[in-house]
């Protein structure tokens, strides 16, 4: 999903989760374990290939240093969460 520069992203968010629960319910316990797992599975495409963020988008190496770093930051915050 993309969204404009100075949106509100947690409301996105938010309203994402909402309409998510009205479709499948699902437990706010898991929710930072699947969000991790959907942040690596999103990092490579069904051929293994990291796929590329942003518009227009960007080279493998600055591809492989987003999904490094959003995953590193997921990580440190579920730590500080424990």
């Amino acid at each position: 999903m993309y969204v404009r520069v100075g949106a509100d992203v947690r409301a996105l968010r938010a309203a994402c989760r909402d309409g998510y629960r009205e479709v499948r319910p699902f437990s706010e316990e898991g929710y930072d374990a699947c969000r991790l797992l959907g942040l690596i599975a999103s990092a490579a495409d069904s051929r293994g290939e990291v796929t590329r963020p942003r518009y227009p988008t960007v080279g493998v190496e600055e591809a492989v240093a987003f999904h490094r770093e959003r995953i590193g930051t997921t990580l440190s915050w579920l730590d500080g969460q424990a």
